[in-house]
């Protein structure tokens, strides 16, 4: 079997799946948190009408979201760039909405 292109999705276990080819990458694994949002309008927020959306606010940070899946509310984070290497995010902290006024 050939490919011209391979995706590898493996997050940060992508240099563990790499190294059998002989391919390493530059990956910071960081441990990111995330937030669930809860609302009323649990329709509004299904996958057939909210995208998984992704936002790049500078050389540097990059937020992004996913529609209601699996959770009675929509997720959202936050991911630090740091080149020359890549982020790879472990997720490892879940905050909902309604806590994170007492974290501030």
């Amino acid at each position: 079997m050939t490919a011209r292109r391979v995706v590898v999705a493996s997050g940060a276990w992508s240099n563990q799946v790499l190294r059998a080819v002989g391919i390493g990458l530059p990956l910071t694994v960081t441990q990111e948190q995330v937030t669930y949002f809860q609302t009323p309008h649990l329709r509004e927020f299904a996958p057939d009408r909210f995208p998984i959306w992704i936002w790049h606010g500078g050389p540097r940070d990059c937020f992004y979201g996913f529609p209601i899946y699996g959770e009675v509310a929509t997720k959202a984070g936050q991911v630090r760039i740091t080149w020359p290497s890549i982020a790879v995010t472990m997720v490892g902290f879940i905050a909902l909405a309604s806590d994170l006024s007492a974290a501030r």
